[in-house]
């Protein structure tokens, strides 16, 4: 992640992105951690730690090859370990909410200088600048590209996430997909709230009841 250098030479909006991209693949990873267990072929932690730096590349593929576990006890995901505890705790979900704030006050212009451009992000100049740098320069473009892939195809372990928690429930369609669409409606901070805000996993008796 970026934090340090000539802040003044990039763009306040593409930097953001570069120090949400890590934070998208932990926010990730937090998700896809309660069914790593059930993973008979694909071992999560690895693909997770990879995808901090190849993003989709990383995370592409296990998405694509992994198991959908829609119920799991507490004590089969605590049992992995430390990591997946931490995973699983509101402590790195806190973090990541604070994390993702920052990012995004710094988007706006809150920590630029003599300046305050949230009305520049919302409607023209940071984004247009953003748009010629496209052009210019391939590394921004495959890391604003890999970052709203990444949050698109988040909302497929969101929503297998609210199952194991029972915060998405059959019959009630309607209302889970909203529930989910309101946490996806802000890259990265939304599904960051949503780790802040899930209940814990059942445990195993009240799984197998």
């Amino acid at each position: 992640m970026i934090i340090s250098g000539k802040l003044e030479d990039v763009n306040d909006v593409f930097f953001a992105i570069f120090n949400l991209f890590g934070a998208t693949s932990v926010t990730l990873a937090a998700l896809l951690n309660a069914g790593a267990s059930r993973q008979k072929k694909l071992r999560t932690d690895l693909f997770s730690i990879a995808g901090l730096f190849l993003g989709f590349w990383s995370f592409g593929p296990y998405l694509f090859g992994r198991e959908y576990v829609p119920k799991i006890a507490r004590e089969e995901v605590y049992d992995r370990g430390i990591l997946s505890r931490a995973l699983e705790s509101k402590a790195l979900a806190l973090a990541t909410v604070g994390y993702a704030l920052w990012a995004y006050a710094f988007a706006l212009g809150f920590f630029t200088p003599g300046t305050l451009k949230y009305h520049d992000v919302l409607l023209y100049a940071t984004v247009v600048d953003l748009f010629r740098d496209f052009s210019m320069d391939r590394g921004i473009f495959s890391t604003c590209i890999d970052f709203v892939i990444l949050n698109t195809v988040i909302g497929g372990p969101l929503t297998e996430d609210m199952s194991r928690r029972g915060w998405f429930r059959e019959g009630r369609n309607i209302d889970s997909i909203l529930t989910a669409l309101c946490f996806l409606l802000i890259p990265v901070l939304g599904p960051a709230v949503y780790l802040l805000l899930r209940p814990s996993l059942p445990e195993s008796n009240s799984e197998k009841s």
